[in-house]
């Protein structure tokens, strides 16, 4: 039996629909699980269902190797059963209910009733690499051993993200006031975690999502919903449903007696004739993007022409044109002219242009092309619906375009199509007719798809780019690419590169390991470990000790003081310690506390200071002595005297009161003074005439003095004239009045 990689070699290289079908059947138990826990009602479910293998249709050449399909389509569901779920909410009030959460002691066991609600959103909170392991191990039941291999890992590595992923799900059950142990939530999860599948919903998903995916996945929508009833046996359905299926399908594609029939519906089924109106007003205001059928469009138009003027929206009159120009373009663009100048009439122009040029391009360009200048946008429209099928015709009109917005959008689709047909030509094309950020979106667009899809071929092209900002650029777009379908062989072509690349080589470097470490870590820190050059992983480093400390804290802090000294270490060593301080400070201070003495440790301590003083700028202004060095210690007071000296200044005076004299509280005064010189410029003066340094005491002073000016000039004059414990020389006194005379002339 072919596993789920396997079906999608078949189904993306060969357009095999047997092969997307039996991913339809494996994995829609799963997907209508998942959505059902999220919905609540099946027919809903089956929407979502729908809908997410649309997508997988549409995106299945983006899942790359050691991506777990399950895992993906977990994530698409649960986004798209979010987003259904929020349209309902807005579109009527839903009941809610409370759970009741049994007594902690002596309490039974929790049934799978009290854990399904909370089941998707404890796994929207582990990463992705440890949702993959979970999904394929209880809603899939593979062996540890097979989800080691779907996942890239060793048997052992797979358990453990299982363990790990499975005790962070009872831990987050905990909190929601459910307790059960691991051992029986994972029992929990196998038993019902998929939803038993209707007969015959397997063969219509997968012919509606195969159809969606084509560009008809409206009309799919609309044919899996009367499967659906039909297959459960809902052969009555309650107004409101009704209602809201009617108004779905009509914007998903129906026929015109089907149309007739929907807003029977209407009346037979709402109870009243303002619920009717209102659906069929719902209808037309959404002007749907396809048909299939006969339509009467003139009177489609004359229903939108009756709805309130703020109903009759720019975006109305677009869409009926575009179904009309598509059907008739004769007949639309005569009605389109017909209407009074203005903003619907130079929307329906461009829904004529569009809808033509579905089904006579040249003419639909021919003639949106010979337009005023006011419906230049006509021309715009027709040529993003050619450009992706024949972009060689849409090209010729370029020229045509005058709006240079417009343009630079149009070249980017026509690049795109090119891409996927002539790399090469896309290039020479682009070079003839790009320049400046253009010409750089188009080079990113060419390499970033060629990067996914064709290394090879990408590496060709590139030898052909002479300009070393135009290799960066390609190189960047490559890196992405290719990191997205597989980071080990990225980075493999990226060491390849010559010294020339160096700058190139490194941002990509960095680029892809860090994409990488959000994705799957586990991979991240397995590679690192096994690298035998780890001087070409020095520069991302930093990038992947974040999310690499995420799961394996003490390990990530080993390797980043293994690192060489210098700048890359220090950064390293800073993004471990702010990852485990943003869970537990203590932790990471006691981890920053036991590194040896010298730079990376001050560096590393300055940064959770950093982190620190904006939560509890009394904790970090103890910590400040603990830094080795002055200069550690001077950076660690600013950045107390700053945040703290404006949200107290009084606290802030007393701990500069306690400081010893000398560079640190000299440095922290500095500061306090910039921090409240605007809050209370006469404080702020008092403070500056401490300092102890001549030159940051005139500054400060001055600094102060400029403040008050703003605020009292005459304060500010006197209090320069009565300034008695500093030693200031005539120029300076000169200078603080000309502050004082240049603040007055600004102040209103």
């Amino acid at each position: 039996m072919m596993d789920d990689r396997e079906l999608l070699r078949e189904y993306v290289g060969h357009h095999s629909d047997q092969a997307f079908r039996e991913l339809v059947a494996r994995h829609l138990p799963c997907v209508l699980g998942t959505a059902l826990r999220l919905v609540r009602e099946p027919q809903s479910a089956a929407d979502v269902a729908q809908l997410v293998f649309i997508q997988l249709a549409r995106k299945a050449w983006t899942i790359r190797e050691g991506q777990a399909l399950s895992g993906w389509l977990y994530r698409v569901t649960h986004h798209t059963a979010l987003k259904t779920l929020r349209t309902e909410l807005r579109r009527r009030d839903r009941e809610t209910t409370t759970m009741k959460l049994a007594e902690t002691q002596a309490a039974p066991e929790p049934s799978w009733d009290d854990l399904a609600p909370l089941v998707d959103e404890a796994l929207q909170q582990l990463k992705r690499g440890e949702q993959d392991a979970l999904l394929l191990r209880f809603f899939e039941d593979k062996s540890y051993g097979e989800v080691g291999r779907i996942l890239g890992l060793d048997e052992k590595t797979a358990c453990q993200r299982v363990n790990r992923a499975l005790e962070k799900m009872r831990q987050s059950f905990s909190r929601r006031g459910v307790t059960t142990t691991a051992a029986l939530l994972g029992t929990a999860l196998t038993s019902h975690a998929a939803s038993s599948v209707p007969v015959g919903l397997v063969a219509h998903i997968s012919v509606a999502s195969l159809a969606g995916a084509g560009g008809s996945g409206a009309l799919s929508g609309f044919i899996l919903k009367t499967c659906f009833m039909s297959i459960t046996t809902k052969s009555i359905i309650v107004a409101a449903v009704v209602i809201a299926a009617s108004v779905a399908s009509y914007q998903m594609g129906v026929t015109h007696g089907l149309h007739e029939q929907v807003l029977k519906g209407f009346d037979a089924s709402s109870g009243g004739h303002t619920v009717a109106q209102t659906a069929r007003n719902k209808i037309v205001a959404s002007a749907p993007v396809a048909l299939s059928g006969e339509v009467d469009f003139p009177q489609l138009l004359a229903d939108l022409e009756k709805l309130p003027r703020g109903q009759q929206t720019e975006a109305a009159y677009r869409n009926i044109f575009q179904m009309w120009g598509s059907h008739d373009s004769a007949a639309a663009l005569a009605a389109a002219l017909a209407l009074p100048i203005g903003p619907e009439r130079i929307a329906s122009l461009e829904g004529v242009a569009e809808g033509w040029a579905q089904l006579e391009p040249k003419a639909a360009l021919d003639w949106a092309a010979g337009l005023p200048t006011e419906n230049a946008d006509a021309l715009k429209a027709a040529m993003l619906v050619v450009a992706p099928s024949d972009p060689t015709l849409a090209a010729l009109y370029l020229d045509k375009l005058t709006d240079v917005s417009a343009r630079n959008e149009t070249i980017s689709i026509i690049v795109s199509a090119m891409t996927k047909k002539d790399p090469a030509a896309a290039l020479d094309w682009l070079d003839k007719m790009a320049a400046g950020v253009t010409y750089d979106n188009g080079l990113k667009s060419i390499f970033s798809a060629l990067g996914q899809r064709d290394p090879q071929a990408a590496s060709q092209l590139l030898n052909q780019l002479s300009q070393q900002s135009d290799r960066d650029i390609a190189i960047a777009a490559m890196a992405q690419g290719m990191g997205q379908a597989d980071p080990k062989t990225a980075l493999a072509w990226i060491q390849s590169l010559p010294d020339s690349d160096s700058a190139a080589r490194n941002n990509a470097l960095r680029s892809i390991m860090a994409n990488w470490s959000k994705s799957d870590v586990d991979a991240v820190i397995a590679f690192v470990q096994s690298s035998p050059d780890q001087s070409l992983l020095l520069s991302a480093a930093p990038s992947m000790a974040q999310y690499m400390a995420q799961v394996d804290a003490p390990a990530t802090l080993a390797w980043a003081q293994s690192l060489p000294d210098g700048a890359t270490k220090n950064q390293t060593l800073n993004a471990v310690l702010l990852s485990i301080a943003a869970s537990d400070f203590d932790t990471a201070w006691n981890d920053v506390s036991n590194l040896p003495a010298g730079a990376p440790r001050d560096s590393a301590m300055n940064s959770l200071v950093g982190v620190l003083v904006k939560k509890d700028p009394a904790q970090a202004a103890g910590l400040v002595d603990q830094l080795s060095t002055v200069a550690a210690r001077q950076t660690a007071a600013r950045a107390v005297a700053s945040n703290w000296g404006r949200s107290d200044p009084a606290a802030t005076s007393m701990w500069l009161d306690s400081l010893p004299a000398g560079g640190v509280k000299n440095a922290a005064t500095v500061q306090f003074v910039t921090a409240i010189a605007d809050r209370d410029p006469a404080m702020a003066l008092t403070w500056a005439q401490t300092i102890a340094y001549a030159p940051s005491q005139f500054t400060s002073i001055q600094t102060a003095i400029t403040s008050m000016a703003k605020k009292d000039p005459a304060a500010a004059k006197q209090a320069v004239d009565s300034l008695q414990s500093v030693q200031l020389t005539g120029a300076q006194r000169n200078i603080l009045n000309l502050a004082i005379s240049s603040a007055t002339q600004k102040t209103p």
